[in-house]
């Protein structure tokens, strides 16, 4: 079973680089490219410049968790 280009960065760093908080979501970068993204609790808040990992990928929205 080969992985698409999306099922490859699960479990890979990014970083944010648009805030990401419970009502609204974000933007993080990686491997040059960027995506919305929502945190996996979605209480937290999580800054720009901080690392996440990527968990899944929900359509065009990836779902993250601070390293």
């Amino acid at each position: 079973e080969e992985k698409t280009n999306a099922d490859s960065l699960i479990n890979k760093k990014a970083l944010v680089i648009k805030k990401i908080t419970p009502f609204e979501k974000g933007e993080i970068k990686i491997q040059g490219q960027i995506w919305t993204c929502q945190a996996s609790d979605d209480t937290l808040t999580i800054e720009a410049n901080t690392e996440v990992i990527i968990e899944e990928i929900r359509g065009v929205t990836a779902i993250v968790k601070t390293v």
